[in-house]
């Protein structure tokens, strides 16, 4: 994997396909609806048709991440900057997510997954875990009355166990709901909601699942081998693609158990940017600097041969 930290996502340097990222960010901002409710934050990726269309400004097609992994760090430290409660801040990264997804998706990304809750993080004070699912059902209560024909399907990873029925039954409701989207569109996203969720637990999880395979008989092939395409079946991330750029903000540098499996050979951006202030400039900036990386995937470039 890849490491690069990058500081100042508010002004990226020039680079390689500035045309069409500046163009896709004034389009945003002509939008008097994007910053209003989630209706229009949805709606917004239809604002940038006309420069999707123009092949001058539009990038290469390989060079966009299929599937990006954020890791929404920065919350508390927000919210002490400005001296507001924490549970403030959770619902400003709520909004913040709601608002950059559309942006995601007219950049033709086609699945991305939100680090909403680890499994570490029951560590944390009870009203603040409280205060967090409290934030999570009613967002995802407003997508579901949203989401319609938008080309966005939702799909839950991380454990069911200890979290509420509530949000149980307002997960379920979004991931029926969006199941039945068209995914034939060019635009169609998938994003992942990793919510109690640890990178090596949904590894353990899928070993448990294969011994009992083979214990059920389910498994009982001697030519069957056990292999990345087989535990890669049996993951919470099965059928998605492996990760192409993990983004983090707040500065820390780790991937705190976040995809591990699928982390393999991820671009890894990091941003001192807070989570409730990565806007689309910054997401501009880290879908350049992924742009412009040489992903060899353990082969050489053909200049250094």
């Amino acid at each position: 994997m890849k490491r690069r930290t990058e500081f100042k996502c508010r002004n990226p340097q020039p680079r390689h396909r500035r045309p069409f990222l500046l163009s896709h960010v004034a389009m945003l901002r002509q939008s008097d609806n994007w910053n209003e409710d989630f209706a229009s934050q949805l709606g917004g990726h239809s604002l940038l048709s006309s420069s999707r269309n123009n092949d001058d400004t539009k990038p290469l097609p390989n060079r966009v991440p299929h599937h990006v992994g954020i890791v929404l760090d920065g919350n508390g430290r927000w919210a002490k900057q400005r001296n507001v409660p924490i549970s403030f801040a959770h619902m400003k990264g709520a909004d913040r997510v709601l608002q950059i997804v559309p942006t995601i998706q007219s950049a033709g990304v086609k699945c991305c997954t939100f680090y909403c809750f680890s499994t570490e993080n029951w560590s944390r004070p009870s009203q603040e875990v409280m205060d967090i699912f409290s934030v999570l059902e009613r967002t995802l209560v407003s997508i579901t009355s949203n989401i319609n024909n938008r080309g966005i399907r939702i799909k839950l990873l991380g454990s069911r166990e200890e979290l509420p029925q509530s949000l149980l039954n307002a997960l379920d409701k979004l991931e029926f709901q969006t199941s039945m989207q068209n995914d034939d569109t060019t635009e169609f996203l998938t994003v992942c909601l990793a919510i109690n969720y640890g990178g090596r637990r949904d590894i353990i999880e899928a070993t448990k699942k294969i011994a009992e395979a083979v214990l059920n008989g389910e498994i009982s092939d001697p030519d069957v081998e056990i292999n990345e395409c087989l535990l890669s079946s049996y993951l919470s991330t099965q059928g998605l693609p492996d990760l192409d750029l993990i983004i983090r903000t707040g500065g820390e540098q780790r991937l705190s158990n976040f995809l591990l499996w699928n982390a393999a050979y991820a671009e890894l951006y990091f941003t001192e940017v807070l989570w409730p202030d990565f806007d689309e400039v910054c997401w501009i900036a880290a879908l350049e600097w992924y742009a412009n990386r040489d992903r060899r995937f353990g082969a050489r470039n053909k200049l250094e041969c």
